[in-house]
């Protein structure tokens, strides 16, 4: 049995489709966990209507509090040999399930990652594989070190199925954002092999006012989780701690890319965030594993923030004119 833990609030406007992409795998034997974390909207009802006409759904409401909080109540009461998570306002392919318990069995892998699509906001036209579809394996270390890096597949929860015993002793931090960071190293270092198929099973819809397109305070957590995470290489895996710092560059310029250009925040946040950002451009310049973009980035960090949310905007303004 699979079970699939969904935290759940106030989605209404996309939790039919969350859902119902869930309950209609080609695989059947599933525990369909949704966690109502206090929400405000009609997402509570939605849920308890779907219970009442798909037995293998169970709901759990609770009072708010927060991502992190919903994913370990779920987990704790998972029965399933394997586990994957999905946000409430995603969606999956109809064989996702399916396929990515074939690869793991296939491998005798224990995690199983899918190809991750981004949506934009009240878009459900999905996009096909174009490129052949190929499985790669690999051991924690190097799972590790591509998440970091974000050339297969990036640290992100969902779009992985896990045998139970990779989740043990695994909590998400509470009250904090960027849980995902957090954690994910950790989860793939409890695992032999990982096996990623390149073929989409995740949608992961993204949306123009989500809290990590805005800046909020909270956001800085990120870089409390990266620190974290290159100490955690030093020790475990000093091999891919380039991948560490990587990640950490990218994660600062995104926070710079979005800081107010005055304000108190920004008096709060800036110095960080640029230490982070000087700390690790010139090893992106010279890492040739380090993706294109973190290089440019790199590179127009030299001429200073304004250059660089200049052309970074110009370039997200051009690929959105494409989509």
């Amino acid at each position: 049995m699979v079970s699939i833990v969904i935290p759940v609030y106030n989605t209404e406007k996309y939790l039919r489709h969350c859902i119902e992409s869930v309950i209609l795998q080609t695989y059947k034997d599933l525990e369909i966990i949704l966690i109502d974390d206090g929400s405000t909207d009609n997402s509570a009802q939605m849920c308890d209507a779907f219970a009442d006409i798909d037995k293998r759904v169970k709901v759990i409401h609770k009072e708010n509090g927060g991502l992190s909080s919903a994913r370990n109540t779920g987990m704790k009461i998972a029965h399933g040999k394997y586990i994957t998570f999905l946000d409430s306002d995603d969606y999956l392919s109809i064989n996702y399930i399916e396929k990515a318990l074939t690869i793991l069995c296939k491998y005798n892998a224990d995690i199983a990652i899918m190809q991750m699509c981004y949506v934009a906001e009240n878009t459900e036209k999905e996009i096909e594989t174009k490129d052949a579809i190929k499985d790669l394996i690999f051991s924690a270390e190097e799972a590790i070190e591509v998440s970091l890096y974000q050339t297969f597949f990036s640290c992100c929860i969902p779009g992985k199925l896990y045998k139970a015993e990779t989740l043990h002793n695994i909590r998400f931090p509470l009250g904090k954002l960027s849980e995902d960071l957090a954690v994910c190293h950790k989860i793939l270092d409890h695992a032999q092999k990982i096996v990623y198929r390149s073929e989409i099973g995740y949608y992961y819809r993204q949306h123009n006012s989500s809290i990590m397109h805005t800046f909020n305070p909270r956001r800085m957590d990120a870089l409390q989780w990266m620190s974290e995470i290159e100490d955690y290489c030093v020790h475990k895996h000093p091999a891919i701690l380039n991948a560490a710092k990587c990640r950490t560059f990218n994660v600062a310029v995104h926070l710079l890319l979005d800081l107010p250009d005055e304000g108190e925040v920004r008096n709060t946040c800036y110095d960080t965030i640029m230490t982070a950002i000087i700390k690790t451009r010139r090893l992106i310049i010279l890492d040739k594993k380090a993706r294109k973009r973190e290089k440019a980035a790199a590179l127009i960090s030299y001429l200073g923030e304004n250059k660089l949310k200049q052309i970074w905007n110009s370039r997200v303004a051009i690929k959105q004119k494409e989509n």
